[in-house]
């Protein structure tokens, strides 16, 4: 509902609008981390209108202005359309929806849970690996979003950042996005702590090559709901893909 704010910190100038007649009739999104690293996104063409060519029009202007690197999470019905631009399918995301909370009462030892509100340079490197780059701007902006719940997991001895997470009030329900974490105890235990201070349905969109995580969607009860393709052009960036239990955003990466 507040993403606005954090995507513009990484494409104020990459929202474009396809207008006929003085109508939108389409648009697409197309921002820009530090690095080069690009993604695309919010991709809609209206619907009496496709099949015919402006859907191309506009991957190719927000493709003007991105890197050698670009990625994006297609409807399996467009992964055609974007391998004809050059991208190639690396994996697959499922998004889960779960309606009843369920009390839970495990907690890992030597973890040390605490609110989010402002990011260091540890929790930064952190989400690096899970994301491909830093993104210290955006990430700072996503977890102050209101009615927001962000969380970060640290080891009690060292205080090193074992995960984090962030529950974003939505049309219907609450996202987790994302769901960080080096370990399966890690992520249930964020999950569930802000499963409790939000409110239902909980949506949350997982890597399939991350087996724990799936299971872990499934040992919730949790229900598929929607499929995305991880598609990049380019070479695509290192991510540590067993630490990514929910991705941040299918617009944005």
């Amino acid at each position: 509902m507040y993403d606005a704010g954090p995507f513009a910190t990484v494409g104020r100038d990459g929202f474009h609008v396809l207008e006929i007649d003085d109508e939108k009739a389409g648009c697409i999104s197309a921002v820009r981390y530090p690095g080069g690293l690009g993604f695309i996104g919010s991709f809609i063409v209206r619907r009496d209108l496709r099949g015919r060519g402006f859907g191309r029009l506009l991957l190719q202007r927000a493709l003007e202005g991105l890197a050698d690197t670009v990625g994006l999470d297609a409807p399996p019905q467009l992964q055609p359309l974007f391998e004809r631009a050059g991208f190639s399918a690396a994996y697959r995301s499922v998004r889960f929806q779960l309606d009843a909370r369920e009390p839970r009462d495990r907690f890992p030892s030597a973890v040390a849970l605490s609110p989010l509100r402002v990011v260091d340079d540890d929790l930064v490197a952190f989400d690096a690996a899970c994301f491909g780059t830093r993104r210290e701007s955006f990430l700072q902006s996503w977890i102050v979003q209101p009615d927001a719940v962000a969380l970060v997991a640290r080891s009690i001895a060292g205080g090193e950042v074992l995960g984090f997470g962030v529950g974003r009030d939505c049309r219907e329900g609450t996202k987790i996005a994302p769901l960080f974490a080096s370990r399966l105890d890690i992520a249930a235990i964020l999950y569930d702590t802000i499963a409790q201070r939000t409110r239902s349905p909980w949506f949350i969109d997982v890597p399939t090559p991350n087996l724990a995580a799936v299971g872990f969607a499934n040992e919730r009860g949790m229900e598929p709901v929607l499929e995305r393709i991880r598609m990049w052009r380019g070479t695509p960036p290192p991510i540590e893909i067993a630490k990514v239990y929910g991705v941040t955003s299918f617009e944005v990466g």
